[in-house]
């Protein structure tokens, strides 16, 4: 049952860190050489599906690395403090993206493509910094959690 339950973190958490890196290396810069109008459009698109299925994904990445350090790892080994150190960093990443992106996000969600406000592109690239920084603090999320994996 552990291993299930550790290739069930390692699967989830390893399409979460690849969505992640995949937007800020790929999807944003590709809109960002759109015109105006259809870059608008596209992000709203984008932040409003992932407005709706990201707070789940992050918090069930919590939940799952909380119950691999709780449940399959021996207290204080050396698996237990990578797996917490994973946890500790998926918590701090939900907290991170409550304060700094969300709230950009919520705001290009709301766009209206023919009517955009005039720091549209300030915001664009004041999300793209923040993500940047969730994305780094999430790789080292998943080494911690593949470094508590391979050590199990």
């Amino acid at each position: 049952m552990s291993e299930l339950l550790i290739l069930l973190v390692m699967f989830s958490a390893s399409l979460f860190v690849g969505n992640e890196f995949s937007v800020g290396a790929f999807i944003n810069p590709s809109f960002s050489r759109l015109p105006d109008v259809p870059q608008a459009f596209a992000a709203r698109e984008t932040a409003r599906l992932y407005g709706r299925i990201m707070p789940s994904w992050m918090v069930g990445n919590v939940l799952l690395s909380s119950l691999v350090t709780f449940l399959v790892a021996d207290s204080y080994s050396r698996q237990w403090w990578s797996y917490l150190a994973a946890t500790l960093l998926f918590v701090f990443v939900c907290a991170f993206s409550v304060l700094f992106p969300v709230p950009i996000n919520n705001k290009i969600a709301d766009w209206d493509p023919d009517d955009l406000p005039s720091d549209w592109r300030e915001l664009r690239s004041r999300f793209d910094r923040y993500h940047w920084v969730r994305i780094v603090l999430l790789l080292i999320a998943y080494l911690s959690l593949a470094f508590g994996t391979v050590s199990h």
